[in-house]
């Protein structure tokens, strides 16, 4: 092209393309007043533009490892945005990845081949995963959980179908994070909550950063760090806000904790991390209390230790099922 402003040129057939072609010219080499100029001025000209540079610069992350591999040493990794300091290759083994990455772009109508987690994951009961997005954002599910991801250019959705998810959110204003649960969401830019399905609800307990939740019935909160909420699943009822009781994380270091918790909250947990459910025989028992903490790796033994504690005793069914009734 002839001029900085050429990369501007309505011949051009998308802002995807111009896109491209900006994200090649200035890491080809340090970019000139001019250049930066005219980039900032196409980067303001349309959102879409914006979008795209930065769409294409998730892909280029995502290239990383091969860049590093094939081109060790020859260039550094990419900058946010052109900027002081950020080492340029020249070789043509650099433009030629850039460009096949760009080619990759130009294969498919969206940016799903990069930018979108495909399919769902998903953990079995006592299984726990980590999952590291397309985003950067870290994902940590808990035992017995299922998750479906969506990451786009404008947009991060993510579907806690079942149990526990823990999410610390990379910062990207440009790209809302949101979390669908049951009849309700929660939208986050950098920031670490956890989102919990349960039976009876939805909760939501923030660790750092803001979130606001949303139901289907149009009530919203917004909650800062140490605050939690929970409302139903038919996303029509919100409690107000109120503090993390301490135990919200204790599963991450490996342990679950009860504080003075009703038995059939205390076999709602245990149901979550082993094959074998434990029932409650007598409605009676519910109401009985248990405060310990145990690790999660030796709850296989708890049922069998309940006796020692409360009032039960244990029975075994022919189908498996474990029966607490009255001692």
């Amino acid at each position: 092209m002839s001029s900085e402003d050429d990369f501007n040129s309505p011949e051009l057939p998308s802002a995807r393309q111009q896109a491209a072609e900006w994200f090649i010219r200035l890491r080809d080499k340090p970019p000139s007043e001019e250049a930066r100029c005219a980039f900032e001025r196409w980067l303001a000209a349309d959102p879409r533009n914006r979008e795209e540079y930065q769409a294409i610069q998730g892909v280029w992350q995502e290239l990383d490892g091969l860049r590093e591999n094939v081109f060790a040493g020859s260039m550094g990794r990419t900058a946010a945005t052109p900027g002081a300091g950020e080492r340029h290759g020249s070789g043509t083994g650099w433009r030629a990845v850039a460009v096949a990455a760009v080619l990759v772009l130009s294969v498919f109508t969206g940016l799903w081949a990069f930018l979108h987690d495909p399919g769902s994951y998903q953990t079995a009961k006592g299984e726990q995963q980590t999952l590291r997005l397309a985003d950067q954002s870290v994902v940590h599910l808990n035992s017995d959980s299922a998750l479906h991801v969506e990451l786009t250019a404008g947009q991060r959705t993510l579907y806690l179908q079942r149990g526990e998810a823990y999410f610390e959110v990379a910062h990207d204003p440009a790209r809302p994070f949101v979390v669908v649960a049951a009849g309700g969401s929660v939208r986050a830019v950098g920031t670490r909550f956890d989102v919990y399905r349960r039976p009876s609800g939805v909760r939501v307990s923030v660790v750092e950063g803001r979130v606001k939740v949303a139901v289907g019935g149009g009530a919203k909160e917004l909650l800062n760090a140490g605050e939690t909420v929970t409302y139903g699943n038919d996303g029509n009822s919100l409690t107000p806000i109120g503090r993390n009781d301490g135990d919200v994380l204790d599963w991450l270091d490996g342990r679950i904790r009860f504080d003075a918790a009703p038995l059939n909250e205390v076999v709602e947990q245990l149901n979550r991390y082993q094959e074998t459910p434990l029932r409650i025989a007598d409605p009676r028992l519910n109401d009985l209390k248990l405060s310990g903490t145990f690790r999660i790796a030796n709850l296989q033994a708890l049922p069998e230790l309940l006796p020692r504690m409360l009032p039960v005793s244990l029975e075994r069914t022919e189908d498996g099922v474990l029966l607490l009734r009255p001692d």
